[in-house]
């Protein structure tokens, strides 16, 4: 059963700037060039006869191409023991309310979304339980980084693959946004 989410692909210079804000963090393991993007929607498990319906939930996003700004960073958890980094997007707005649209096609096509509040991110690096090391001067060094701007086209479908070294993310599709092109693009279709 494949493990779906919704989310924005990132350019690679984009990444090598983000990759190039890594420290030596106790316990950190930072994501790899091909792990970076921002998750709008994580689906979870996916019967495969549903994902027809995921293509038709996504098809024609109720919004324009927008450009985004990956900038400052953050962390889930306490500082001195956080989850994960993560660098925040700006501006966030068209995000969210890409998010919402996504949500609600989702829900509309009978698929369950998540139900806390969203905040886009990118994540950098996660931590294992009690293996945290303090995050703090990366946070201050970093409070005001920025990298290059994003101009998203379009949305992705991805199949997330968990294993030793971390997760694997596959595109399957693209959906594009009303000034991109007229048709979504899957690369390997529904299953």
């Amino acid at each position: 059963m494949p493990r779906l989410f919704v989310g924005l692909e990132l350019p690679n210079t984009t990444g090598e700037v983000l990759l190039g804000w890594r420290e030596d963090i106790e316990g950190a393991r930072w994501q790899r060039q091909d792990q970076l993007h921002l998750t709008l929607c994580f689906l979870g498990q996916v019967q495969p006869e549903q994902v027809p319906a995921l293509f038709r939930a996504m098809e024609s996003p109720e919004t324009d191409d927008f450009c985004i700004t990956p900038t400052s960073v953050g962390c889930f958890g306490d500082p001195d023991q956080p989850r994960s980094l993560w660098a925040g997007v700006l501006p966030e707005a068209p995000v969210i309310g890409l998010h919402q649209w996504v949500s609600r096609r989702l829900v509309e096509q009978g698929f369950g979304v998540g139900s806390g509040k969203f905040r886009p991110h990118i994540t950098l690096a996660r931590f294992g339980r009690h293996q945290a090391g303090s995050a703090r001067d990366f946070l201050a060094q970093h409070r005001c980084s920025s990298a290059p701007e994003v101009m998203v086209r379009h949305v992705s479908l991805f199949l997330s693959n968990t294993g030793p070294e971390g997760s694997r993310y596959q595109v399957l599709a693209r959906f594009p946004l009303k000034e991109g092109l007229d048709a979504p693009h899957a690369l390997t279709g529904p299953q």
